[in-house]
């Protein structure tokens, strides 16, 4: 039955794949490195894919303080690639300075960060991550036809990931399948846990969502059957962020339909929409959400975070201006939160409270004005009624709102903060090579 259910997956996925390509405009082959390495962030390391292993508290410590060599040596590879196609496409377009110099300044802070950081090495290799994340997006960019780069990778990774999760959680339940600290069966699908799974599906629901409502009338079969699956593994992950997340995107794609380049309108909406969903997170009391928080066995703290949060808070006031240095607070403290903890934390799991751990009140206060910015950016491109607006805005949104549970702000190699930029970088196209290729 299994070698069965395999079959026809990849059946499904070659199906899918050639309809992709006979649908969209022809992108150049540099399009699968980014596509490499968004499919990876999203889903699970190179060596977990080969090779199904149970998390362990020694696991955990060695992946925070040692890394993997393997996986290492072919990000390098991809990384290179990805410059080299880069430097070839650098006639085409420009990454000014005065257009992101949100980015550049905190790029530039957390660079001078791993000075003072307890792990420099460690801080360093994730770093050279983050620049690779940077070379991806403006790989993606620079295409002639951007937009439709980003659609086009996006759809890839949904026929890739979301039935191969399927495959994974229903037939071979050794990569899908995984296990609390308590013992309760939790579904991991292609990533390693049920919020990576969970976070997956909202983000890769919402696009698909997007692009049936692009769409219509016309009906996709590809994208249909893909959202059903999505929204079964969703369920299945029982992360109520995730949920709650899927839902604030569904309802940003309808209000951007209804106010298409009213941007006044929008963004009562998109305040109002934030406050209405904050408050059901954090103040679900007798509404719906409390029957999600009972489904998903979840306390009134939130699975320890509440308490996680102070203890954390208490010890990064003793560093308050600039942090422990970039990425270099979980690889001092997280042996002395497991020993609290019994869920062995690696983050906050609120990406508001990393950002101040790793690099302080400076480096909050940067996040802060890059925020702002490009929220600025997207209402620009929302008052042009450009069509890639609406997703950019949903995804925004979303990611800021998901890191209130979760974090996923500047931590390299991971899908949300791909997002984040491509949601973030402002490009410049040179019009004497508007339309060359590589």
């Amino acid at each position: 039955m299994t070698s069965v259910a395999l079959l026809l997956c990849l059946i499904f996925i070659a199906v899918a794949y050639k309809q992709d390509a006979r649908e969209g405009p022809k992108m150049s082959s540099a399009m699968w490195i980014p596509f490499i390495w968004i499919a990876l962030a999203a889903s699970r390391p190179l060596t977990s894919w080969l090779t199904p292993g149970v998390a362990t508290a020694e696991n955990f410590e060695s992946a925070l303080l040692q890394g993997n060599s393997a996986e290492r040596n072919y990000m390098i590879i991809l990384l290179v690639a990805g410059a080299l196609l880069l430097l070839k496409r650098r006639d085409r377009i420009s990454f000014y300075f005065k257009d992101n110099v949100y980015i550049y300044l905190l790029y530039f802070y957390a660079l001078v960060s791993i000075v003072w950081s307890a792990y420099p090495g460690i801080s360093a290799k994730r770093y050279i991550r983050l620049v690779g994340d940077i070379i991806m997006a403006l790989l993606i960019l620079s295409e002639d036809r951007e937009n439709n780069a980003l659609d086009h990778i996006l759809r890839r990774c949904a026929i890739f990931l979301i039935p191969m999760s399927m495959l994974f959680v229903r037939f071979l339940t050794q990569y899908g399948i995984g296990y609390s600290r308590d013992g309760f069966r939790t579904w991991t699908g292609v990533t390693t846990n049920k919020n990576s799974l969970g976070m997956l599906c909202a983000f890769l629901g919402t696009y698909l969502i997007w692009r049936i409502l692009k769409n219509w009338p016309r009906f996709n079969y590809v994208d249909s059957a893909l959202l059903l699956m999505t929204l079964y593994l969703l369920w299945g992950s029982r992360s109520t962020t995730s949920l709650l997340v899927l839902l604030m995107g569904t309802a940003l794609l309808i209000l951007g339909g209804v106010f298409r380049g009213q941007t006044k309108k929008m963004n009562r909406w998109v305040l109002a929409l934030l406050l209405f969903f904050g408050i059901m997170l954090v103040f679900g009391g007798s509404s719906f959400f409390s029957v999600f928080l009972k489904i998903t066995a979840k306390d009134s703290s939130f699975t320890g975070r509440i308490p996680l949060w102070t203890d954390l808070l208490q010890i990064g006031i003793r560093n308050p201006l600039t942090g422990s240095g970039y990425a270099s607070f979980w690889p001092s403290h997280a042996a002395l939160m497991w020993r609290k903890y019994n869920f062995l934390p690696i983050q906050s799991h609120n990406g508001y409270i990393d950002v101040f751990l790793d690099l302080g009140l400076a480096g909050f206060a940067l996040l802060l004005y890059w925020i702002i910015q490009t929220y600025r950016n997207i209402l620009k491109d929302f008052e042009r009624k450009l069509e890639t607006s609406r997703l950019m805005l949903a995804f925004f949104i979303m990611v800021i709102f998901h890191n209130i549970m979760e974090s996923t702000l500047i931590k390299p190699f991971n899908l949300l903060w791909m997002i984040f930029l491509l949601s973030s970088i402002v490009m410049v196209r040179k019009p004497e090579s508007a339309e060359s290729s590589l």
